[in-house]
């Protein structure tokens, strides 16, 4: 999957996917705080 989209000229979209999803995680921590006292201990 990875090799054809990089043949398409894709890696880069490929790249900003990873990032996507590694900001997704940081997002979705801050934007837990909704139940405080659940999000405390994860963003430790």
């Amino acid at each position: 999957m990875l090799d054809e989209r990089e043949h398409a000229g894709e890696g880069v979209d490929y790249v900003r996917e990873l990032e996507d999803k590694c900001n997704l995680k940081r997002v979705s921590v801050r934007f837990l705080p909704r139940n405080r006292d659940r999000a405390v201990p994860i963003m430790t």
